[in-house]
């Protein structure tokens, strides 16, 4: 589970709880609505629809928390693919879906005055799956993700 949806899972169950009004553990399509505005989660209507056509709701289209928290999880698992998105092209100027070493080593600078080109061929060579010498989104969004 990622570290912030478990560190607010107390924040979520009193929120659920607050709308849940009368305690039987389910709630309404518009009291999730009014859930996720209360968490300041942002969300178009027509994904939270699609979450829910995904989701396991009852048969009488009520959520219980473990759905809830599945929704949860699916939104914080879509922002956190857009912000990969736009680190990627942070690094990806030249728009070729790949990231060269020296693109890498570029932006790393700004970082880390230090960086050795060893440095930067050891980040390649380890994250490098298909070994075509750059990273690709799948590949950069590894290293990200054990950083």
């Amino acid at each position: 589970m990622n570290e912030n949806i478990q560190d607010n899972l107390d924040f979520y169950q009193i929120k659920f709880n607050f709308i849940d009004k009368d305690k039987d553990g389910i709630i309404s399509y518009l009291e999730l609505k009014e859930l996720i505005k209360e968490c300041n989660i942002k969300c178009a209507e027509v994904d939270l629809q699609d979450l829910l056509n995904e989701s396991n709701m009852n048969e009488k289209g009520q959520i219980n928390y473990t759905t809830f928290m599945d929704i949860i999880k699916k939104l914080n698992r879509s922002d956190t693919h857009e912000e990969l998105v736009e680190a990627f092209k942070i690094f990806d100027t030249d728009n070729t879906k790949l990231i060269s070493a020296q693109k890498l080593k570029l932006v790393l600078e700004k970082f880390d005055n230090n960086l050795k080109d060893e440095d930067v061929a050891s980040i390649i060579k380890e994250y490098d799956l298909d070994q075509d010498g750059y990273l690709n989104f799948e590949e950069f969004c590894l290293l990200m993700k054990n950083k």
